[in-house]
């Protein structure tokens, strides 16, 4: 399978009328070859568990939590780390950043740094070398023989800056993201908890593969709590209060579409005031770029899902067209309209507006991925892959400030003289 955007999906599906998690039974429609679902999944953290998660953490720091401040450091990779591992670092990035607050978002630099130097205030800098190489002190501290290993700097319980040292050598491609994820949630101010009490959490060690989703929905409710609702120095005793109303129950909009050899599943689950996205499908055989057909163009035409800030459903239609010999092209939502918070979802034209009904975007493709490029096209970030054997569909997932949401597409197939081809193909 192919995964892009949060893994919060893995506490979602399975899914449908017959979901052992739904609270209430589900709104159902179709948005033409579309199936969409508006549910609520009772996929959250509890909040005294997640009080417990964090005060048995924060009485071991002296009794208080610590974290970065107000602004979110800036992560560099080190001069020498290869472009798999930047990869790597960049992609766990995106996963945290889907269960951090939309503004307080971790920000990656292109400029490499000094890994032997001390990272700059408002830094955390990522090194990737065999244990050996490491400096001395960290080798022969608390980190002896360790595949990776964080060190934070403070002011009072406020972390300024963080360096990080990771063997890669030492761990194979999966393990290695769940080792940069651990490192980093380290340099975020999290401690190692309790294995029996939390066995779930990316942060026990040994480390262990969460479904291949790298963080655990503790982990993913612990981050956003941290950060968005407390403060560097949150008593202990105090953190059950500073957590205020928290929710366990999602508001889950989200649609399956058949492809050939399997379907996509795209959508998103608000909860607390964040919404995270997912869209997922079978993976391909081959880069889009290897395909027998390297000329003329493509498309696929589908749909989009998501929630505002408001928890407002958006619904809208999706189309995207690649140039197969440049590998670019563009991506456009439009007819887009809104639910008001708490309706689901209705059928296509039965809600209003959303925005002025449209948003375009170019988009590079490499290998099976693609992405917005920024010449042009409206504010956002989009991230998408081909899916299905030969690329019949593709899905992704669009974030903006006033919208987080997910889509998925079929290729569009048209009659020659020759029988059926893939539409737009010349």
């Amino acid at each position: 399978m192919v995964h892009v955007g949060s893994g919060v999906f893995e506490t979602i599906l399975p899914v449908g009328p017959h979901s052992p998690y739904l609270r209430i039974p589900p709104a159902t429609t179709r948005h033409g070859d579309t199936a969409v679902w508006h549910d609520q999944v009772i996929n959250g953290t509890p909040h005294r568990r997640l009080s417990q998660y964090l005060e048995a953490e924060a009485a071991e720091d002296g009794g208080r939590l610590r974290r970065f401040g107000n602004v979110p450091p800036v992560i560099r990779a080190a001069h020498d780390t290869s472009d798999e591992n930047v990869r790597a670092l960049r992609n766990v990035i995106q996963i945290l950043n889907d269960s951090l607050p939309r503004d307080w978002q971790l920000r990656f630099s292109t400029d490499r740094a000094i890994a032997e130097h001390e990272p700059a205030v408002g830094e955390i800098v990522v090194a990737f070398a065999p244990w050996e190489q490491w400096p001395y002190l960290i080798r022969s501290g608390n980190c002896s023989k360790a595949v990776g290993c964080a060190s934070a700097y403070q002011r009072g319980d406020e972390i300024t800056k963080a360096s990080i040292w990771v063997d890669h050598t030492a761990v194979e491609t999966q393990h290695l993201r769940h080792t940069i994820a651990h490192e980093i949630i380290h340099a975020l101010g999290r401690d190692h908890p309790d294995p029996y009490l939390f066995p779930e959490s990316v942060m026990v060690i040994p480390g262990h593969e969460n479904s291949g989703f790298i963080l655990s929905q503790l982990d993913r409710d612990a981050l956003f709590a941290v950060y968005a609702r407390l403060d560097p120095g949150e008593r202990a005793s105090d953190i059950h209060l500073a957590l205020g109303h928290w929710e366990d129950t999602s508001d889950v909009l989200f649609g399956q579409l058949e492809i050939p050899g399997g379907t996509a599943t795209f959508g998103a689950a608000h909860r607390n005031g964040l919404t995270q996205s997912w869209a997922n499908g079978p993976m391909p055989h081959e880069w889009l770029g290897e395909s027998a057909q390297t000329s003329g163009s493509a498309r696929w035409l589908g749909r989009l899902l998501g929630f505002t800030p408001q928890a407002e459903s958006v619904a809208g239609a999706a189309a995207m067209v690649v140039q197969l010999n440049t590998l670019t092209g563009d991506l456009d939502f439009t007819d887009m309209e809104r639910w008001e918070t708490g309706a689901a979802a209705g059928l296509i034209g039965t809600g209003t507006r959303w925005g002025d009904g449209d948003l375009h975007y170019p988009i590079e493709v490499s290998g099976n991925s693609f992405w917005r490029t920024w010449e042009s096209g409206d504010d956002g970030t989009v991230w998408g892959s081909f899916i299905g054997i030969a690329h019949e569909g593709m899905a992704g997932t669009l974030k903006r400030d006033d919208l987080d949401a997910a889509f998925g597409a079929s290729r569009q197939l048209a009659e020659s003289d020759d029988g059926p081809e893939f539409a737009g193909l010349q």
